[in-house]
């Protein structure tokens, strides 16, 4: 779709959904934009189906959904820009605008955290495919694993893992609407060298007197998002008590001398430890439930898809991942998801 189209439906998009000042905020993921309304009455929905190139148009927990495919992310910064509905100028918090008793707070926190890792999938899918590739270059005698070429794209898939704080770091300063590089420095401090030696070296740590948990951090999820949010709410505080004649060099220097002593302290060792928790209840359901897990997933897969959640699964599997060295139901549990769901669609075009 061209771009002048993709204005064009912008446009038709603002204002079916009743314009403008009837948005809270608006950001999106894989393939679906993702519409705050604040009067729901002002929308016509029927219309807003038939605009060309909307797919459908879902309502999950308190926001709009619109499915495009794989426009999207032109649509949405269209949309932001052009009407003034940027993800910084937007509400962005666990709340949410009109995110009401627990269903809405978990939707709204799922939400999130699925826009924090749309924008990875592309490295994450890149990197498993190298390593497919890699595989199938040593089994047909076209690459050598002792060879410089092996190696090299070895580590280069590698490091999406390896690195994987310092990508979330970044979306989710842009999801959260605070400094994408302050928050960058904060990704890269858990992964510096010296830090890694001091984890090594298992010698008690402390910040200010304050007891210092030491862990890897690489290939981790949760603790990042979590650090990231926390410093967007400092924001506001920082923006309050700090004058303005100083606030170009102080506003940054306080966030980081605040972060390093949060995520050291508490949001790093607190993320590391639920995740592992969380990778260790997946892997005991797979051992437990046996054959039965996968399918009752894939059962209630769709309903998750349909509400466009499936993404805020993908921190679990990469933490089993990083925790274990592999992932034994959420994968299994999304192609066995994809091939029911593929499988609907060509019984469904056989009837008609």
């Amino acid at each position: 779709m061209s771009k002048s189209n993709i204005k064009e439906m912008a446009a038709q998009i603002v204002e079916l959904v009743g314009g403008k000042e009837n948005i809270n905020s608006v950001g999106h993921c894989a393939t679906r934009l993702r519409i705050y309304i604040k009067d729901e009455s002002k929308m016509n929905i029927e219309k807003l189906k038939r605009v060309k190139g909307v797919i459908d148009v879902v309502k999950a927990t308190d926001q709009y959904q619109i499915v495009v495919g794989q426009i999207v992310p032109d649509l949405c910064d269209e949309i932001q820009d052009n009407y003034g509905l940027s993800e910084k100028k937007t509400k962005s918090n666990f709340k949410g605008e009109k995110s009401k008793g627990f269903k809405g707070v978990i939707g709204r926190f799922l939400e999130l955290l699925a826009g924090c890792m749309a924008p990875v999938i592309p490295a994450l899918s890149t990197a498993g495919f190298i390593k497919v590739l890699l595989i199938l270059g040593t089994m047909t005698g076209v690459l050598d694993k002792t060879g410089s070429t092996y190696q090299i794209f070895d580590f280069v898939s590698d490091s999406v893992f390896y690195f994987l704080p310092l990508l979330l770091a970044y979306t989710s300063a842009k999801r959260f609407g605070t400094s994408e590089v302050l928050a960058m420095v904060l990704a890269a401090s858990l992964l510096h060298p010296n830090w890694i030696a001091m984890v090594a070296a298992g010698k008690a740590a402390d910040i200010f007197g304050l007891p210092v948990t030491l862990t890897t951090y690489n290939g981790s999820v949760v603790p990042i998002i979590l650090s990231v949010w926390i410093m967007s709410k400092l924001d506001k505080v920082w923006n309050k008590i700090i004058p303005d004649v100083v606030s170009s060099f102080f506003r940054p220097l306080c966030s980081v001398i605040a972060m390093t002593v949060i995520i050291f302290v508490l949001t790093g060792p607190f993320g590391a430890i639920a995740g592992k928790y969380l990778a260790a209840g997946i892997i005991w359901l797979s051992k437990n439930a046996g054959f039965l897990a996968v399918p009752v997933l894939t059962f209630i897969g769709p309903w998750i898809g349909f509400a466009g959640m499936h993404l805020a699964l993908i921190p679990i599997a990469i933490q089993s991942i990083t925790t274990v060295g592999y992932d034994s139901l959420i994968i299994i549990w999304f192609l066995c998801y994809t091939v029911f769901c593929r499988r609907c669609c060509f019984s469904s075009s056989i009837k008609n």
